[in-house]
C-alpha cells in the first residue's frame, strides 16, 4: 500500500501539468475506452514535447559549435572584416 502512495505522490505532478498543458480537463470522446485514449495520447503528446525541447536545445549547441568553428577557420577574419576590425 505504502508503494502505490509513493508511485501516487509522485504520478500526481505530471498529470496536474499535462492537465493544465494539454488540456486533459476536457474530453470529448464518449465512454470509458474514450477516457483511455484521452490519457494516452496526452501522454504521448506530453513525451513528444520534451523530446522535442532535448532537441531544440542540442540543435542550438550544434548551431553555436558551427559558427564558432567557422568563426575561428575562416579567411574573413584575417583580412580584417570581421570582429577583430571593429576592435581596433
Amino acid at each position: 500500500m505504502k508503494k502505490e502512495l509513493k508511485r501516487r505522490s509522485a504520478v500526481e505532478p505530471v498529470i496536474g501539468h499535462i492537465k493544465a498543458d494539454s488540456k486533459l480537463g476536457r474530453n470529448y470522446l464518449l465512454g470509458e475506452l474514450g477516457d483511455k485514449i484521452n490519457a494516452l495520447l496526452c501522454g504521448a503528446g506530453h513525451n513528444i514535447r520534451l523530446i522535442l525541447k532535448k532537441l531544440r536545445e542540442k540543435l542550438l549547441l550544434l548551431f553555436i559549435e558551427l559558427l564558432l568553428a567557422c568563426w575561428c577557420c575562416s579567411d574573413w577574419q584575417k583580412k580584417g572584416t570581421g570582429l577583430s576590425a571593429l576592435a581596433k
